[in-house]
């Protein structure tokens, strides 16, 4: 299995999605248990789901420190979890509903830990809806740009990262979720 499908085979599973979509979010890597707060799931299964993400090399060992004289690693994704819209042509349909599905239910979550928290919807935060009749030619045109978006926000984000590590700012962890999908017809716009 190549580590493109093996990246969609991972993507469209449970546990394996969530643990990837978090690799994500901590780029200086995450331990088990972190990883196991995170997720609200068990270390040990946890454990036996990063163990499989290792060996398709979509996790990698970012490091180890020792803690109360045992040895943890730290844990991170070798490339993040996005199928880009090139790339969508060539993943079964039933699958990449099983992708959307796992990727809507972490955006939820995180949505849900905002609202509790009380940080989702305060001052300089962005939620956009816009809807409309598209042709095929317009269609292609929204996903280049949320395309470029998604490259831009990448962008950002490692910029970010750099000044952080020089900065002595607290940093705020930032959500940016981008998304296009078609309604079923007919719908009013």
């Amino acid at each position: 299995m190549d580590s493109f499908e093996a990246l969609v085979e991972a993507m469209g599973d449970p546990i394996r999605s969530q643990i990837l979509f978090a690799l994500a979010d901590k780029p200086d890597g995450t331990t088990i248990r972190g990883l196991a707060e995170r997720l609200g799931e068990p270390p040990r299964r946890v454990r036996y789901h990063l163990a499989a993400l290792v060996e398709q090399d979509l996790v990698t060992v970012a490091g180890e420190a020792k803690r109360r004289g045992v040895v943890e690693r730290y844990y991170r994704v070798a490339k993040p979890p996005i199928i880009w819209p090139l790339e969508a042509d060539r993943v079964p349909e039933t699958q990449m509903r099983k992708i959307a599905m796992q990727i809507f239910r972490f955006i939820l979550a995180d949505v849900r830990e905002a609202v509790a928290a009380k940080t989702f919807a305060s001052q300089g935060d962005a939620q956009i809806r816009i809807a409309g009749d598209v042709d095929a030619r317009g269609w292609k045109e929204l996903a280049t740009i949320h395309e470029r978006m998604l490259k831009e926000v990448e962008a950002v984000l490692e910029d970010a990262r750099d000044r952080l590590v020089t900065n002595p700012e607290s940093p705020v962890t930032a959500v940016s979720v981008a998304l296009l999908f078609k309604l079923p017809t007919p719908h009013a716009s």
